[in-house]
């Protein structure tokens, strides 16, 4: 579980990266072909056309050994590189809860997942999610209500639900109370705690 976000310290990064003013949507992970980053950067041109001030802001590794996926994907990312900023990977918790707390949203454009860890800290800090229709990962945003869920593999489809929710940001944060309660560490420590009495038991 990572610590509350330091507002403080997100205006401080915010005005150090120079996005006082932007709407940032943020994605996290490796840079692969699973996370369907290429989805998000056919989006852009469609997301900047309603939200101008819209900036793409990446927490994680993007040079990665085993697969060529940023390297086949540069040209597009030089398109619009004033409008991306890689931070690489973030370690420290307290870093990446502020990570969080920077976005306004938080962008899933997976190919396949599981039950994403990201998705839960994302709305456990406030910050809604956009998310592919794809098992696993929709399931957060169906339990919260704290984003949109949109058809996979589908730029466009994309890039209609960030600018929704960029357009409804307090509808959304809303449920931020929600997201709070549901993904609570301790209901869930008990919860696994009483499943596993009950197979001890049988």
């Amino acid at each position: 579980d990572l610590p509350p976000p330091d507002d403080a310290s997100v205006a401080e990064w915010r005005r150090e990266l120079g996005l006082e003013g932007k709407t940032i949507i943020g994605f996290a992970g490796r840079f692969v072909r699973e996370k369907g980053f290429d989805f998000l950067l056919r989006a852009v041109p469609a997301i900047v056309a309603s939200v101008p001030e819209a900036h793409f802001v990446f927490a994680g590794e993007h040079r990665i050994p085993y697969e060529s996926f940023y390297e086949e994907h540069e040209a597009l990312l030089r398109d619009n590189e004033h409008r991306f900023t890689f931070l690489g990977l973030i370690s420290d918790p307290q870093r990446m809860a502020n990570f969080y707390r920077l976005l306004d949203l938080f962008a899933l454009p997976s190919r396949t997942d599981c039950f994403p860890s990201t998705q839960i800290e994302s709305v456990r800090c406030g910050t809604p999610l956009v998310t592919a229709d794809i098992p696993g990962a929709r399931e957060i945003v169906n339990v919260t209500g704290m984003g949109r869920i949109v058809r996979a593999g589908d730029p466009g489809a994309l890039a209609e639900g960030i600018v929704d929710v960029v357009q409804n940001l307090d509808a959304y944060r809303a449920k931020h109370e929600v997201a709070l309660d549901v993904f609570d560490p301790e209901k869930t420590y008990d919860a696994y705690e009483q499943l596993f009495e009950q197979s001890l038991g049988r």
